[in-house]
């Protein structure tokens, strides 16, 4: 059985244009980052998404080589590989963990940054509203 894609956006636009959505009002940003009111970031949650998003990346950040090997005759081919490539494995672990890790202190710096300067451009709006308000 084909499927009909024109038909698919067809159906798509009906139901669009039955539940009055404007063009503009239809965006695939992640909605709850932005608050429904102001159309600016709500920067509580975006904080919480990278701060969730830093503590998976600090869980994942080292690259195991020893993983549970099977039993059997199974266990023992898998033992076999394992000493074949450790020598080519292990360092390659080693620089990849490296790089996890730089990597996160990396990002980890460059956010506290960015929450300096959200913080410097909130005090700076808030003495423009003082001076213009005067």
């Amino acid at each position: 059985m084909a499927v009909d894609v024109k038909e698919i956006m067809k159906d798509i636009d009906n139901d669009i244009e039955k539940k009055g959505y404007k063009s503009n009002d239809l965006s695939f940003i992640n909605k709850d980052v932005i608050s429904a009111d102001s159309k600016e970031y709500d920067y509580n949650i975006l904080n919480k998404r990278i701060g969730d998003a830093f503590y998976i990346e600090e869980k994942m950040a080292d690259v195991a080589f020893y993983r549970p090997i099977s039993k059997g005759p199974k266990g023992w081919f898998q033992k076999m590989i394992r000493r074949m490539v450790k020598f080519f494995v292990i360092p390659m672990r080693e620089e990849q963990n490296t790089f996890n890790e730089e990597s996160l202190i990396s990002a980890k710096y460059m956010f506290r940054i960015i929450r300096e300067q959200q913080k410097e451009i909130e005090t700076l709006k808030e003495q423009l509203k003082e001076i213009s308000g005067k």
